[in-house]
């Protein structure tokens, strides 16, 4: 619920994470390959995003690396649903979801 940081993502890879007041970064998000999905979960408690063929969950309160999966596609979008309980979702170039 801070509405002092902002998150962005550029080619170079990495999410950075921005105090507003001060403008300046306070935080990266360590990737290997550039940041094509983001979000937070619903319960706010998870950052998850998708770079190359890995899926990352960071802490949204500490921003740690929570855990990594390696896809057998390059991801271009995920999302953490709970109505699957400890599962996500995830699109990528082969043109498949993965659950």
């Amino acid at each position: 619920s801070d509405q002092t940081i902002l998150s962005s993502c550029t080619d170079m890879g990495g999410v950075r994470l921005w105090d507003v007041r001060t403008g300046k970064i306070v935080q990266t998000l360590d990737t290997k390959s550039s940041v094509t999905s983001s979000e937070v979960s619903q319960d706010g408690r998870y950052i998850t995003t998708a770079d190359g063929s890995t899926v990352k969950f960071w802490d949204a309160n500490y921003f740690g690396l929570v855990k990594s999966y390696n896809m057998p596609c390059t991801v271009e979008s995920v999302s953490l649903e709970p109505k699957f309980g400890n599962k996500f979702i995830a699109g990528g170039e082969d043109m498949w979801v993965h659950v």
